[in-house]
């Protein structure tokens, strides 16, 4: 039940960590949950960590998270629905224990926004978040 309680809480925090973090980024006005928005934060994240493992630090946990939890916002807002949950079931997923999306219009994969984060910290395209919006926006549009 402890894990289950501190997903609640941080599910009650996503407000004011949100706004911390958009607060902390060198243009915080440009982070209005936009898709270009997506775009700002991969170069915020591939500008201030040479590659994943610097983001994995202990150190680094607020900033990742923080970056995380507006992947999942931006999804949820702009793709119109889906909701955090978190798995303590299985421990062999590779997700188990990060807060995942689900029921997200378009969503025919597992999406756990942490993963994507530093993915995108790895790969250093720049555009890597927007792509799986816009792969998810496109099986949206087939279904439609």
């Amino acid at each position: 039940m402890e894990r289950e309680d501190k997903f609640q809480t941080w599910l009650i925090e996503m407000d004011p960590a949100l706004d911390r973090f958009v607060k902390s980024l060198p243009n915080p006005i440009a982070m209005d949950y936009s898709i270009a928005s997506l775009g700002l934060l991969e170069d915020f994240l591939i500008k201030k960590y040479p590659d994943a493992k610097s983001a994995l630090l202990p150190s680094e946990g607020e900033i990742v998270d923080g970056a995380a939890r507006y992947l999942g916002e931006v999804f949820r807002v702009r793709l119109g629905g889906g909701s955090w949950f978190i798995d303590y079931r299985d421990e062999k997923n590779a997700y188990f224990g990060l807060p995942q999306l689900r029921d997200v219009p378009g969503q025919k994969v597992q999406i756990c926004p942490h993963t994507l984060v530093t993915t995108a910290i790895d790969r250093r395209t720049g555009t890597f978040l927007a792509n799986i919006f816009f792969n998810l926006k496109k099986n949206i549009d087939r279904v439609s």
